[in-house]
């Protein structure tokens, strides 16, 4: 029981850090539109380039944490993506390069949530809302932390440097991920079979209500973005 509580603890905060890294972004944002000299469309297709790459990496990721079972490692993978992608963009000589590599913050949001929601709900089957809770609190807590603190970081440094310091806490949390939470490949009995998951993925894109949901939470997700990033 305290080895779960310890498990549920280090991914909430894991998923602290991955909302962190996303909403830092709708301060530092404005800083490459001001030095780049970006209008409103360019610098919403450096977003656009985030949430595609989250888009087409999504589906696939859960794939990989339903098939090969390495939930640890990718987990770890989805915190040191996003941390890596700003100590490049902290680099970039001009706009089409941040173009280039600004969509590592992407896929690391997107890695996260299959590997994460899944260990939890092994790990806690009876109290599976009590711990998907935990973990959207962390959601949360990123969601606050990042733009207050690199707000107060930017009194202090350049933007450049805000962001090559910011490889830091996710090279510290992949650690601690793969330190803390176990290895639930080596306790599951079977793994799924990549033609058995294809099935029931072609099953759900034919299901009418899951369409129309995931329809109403692209149309929110849609309208937060754009508040977030140019209120």
């Amino acid at each position: 029981m305290k080895r779960n509580g310890l498990v549920l603890g280090m991914v909430s905060l894991g998923h602290t850090g991955v909302h962190f890294y996303h909403m830092a972004f709708t301060i530092i944002l404005a800083m490459i539109k001001d030095e780049f000299g970006l209008s409103f469309s360019q610098a919403g297709l450096i977003l656009s380039v985030v949430t595609t790459v989250g888009f087409i990496v999504n589906i696939p990721s859960g794939a990989l944490a339903d098939v090969l079972g390495r939930k640890r490692l990718q987990m770890g993978l989805a915190l040191l993506a996003p941390s890596i992608g700003y100590f490049i963009v902290g680099f970039a000589p001009t706009y089409g390069f941040v173009l280039l590599t600004i969509g590592l913050v992407g896929f690391g949001g997107a890695l996260w949530h299959p590997p994460a929601m899944s260990t939890l709900s092994e790990r806690f089957p009876g109290r599976r809302g009590f711990a998907l809770s935990w973990h959207e609190f962390g959601a949360n807590l990123g969601d606050f932390l990042g733009p207050a603190l690199t707000g107060i970081i930017l009194a202090a440094l350049l933007w450049r440097q805000v962001l090559n310091l910011y490889i830091l806490p996710g090279v510290v949390l992949a650690l601690l991920v793969w330190i803390i939470v176990p290895d639930i490949r080596q306790e599951r009995k079977r793994t799924m079979l990549f033609e058995e998951y294809r099935k029931g993925l072609a099953g759900l894109f034919s299901n009418p209500r899951l369409i129309q949901v995931s329809s109403l939470s692209a149309l929110r997700t849609m309208g937060q973005q754009a508040l977030s990033f140019f209120q």
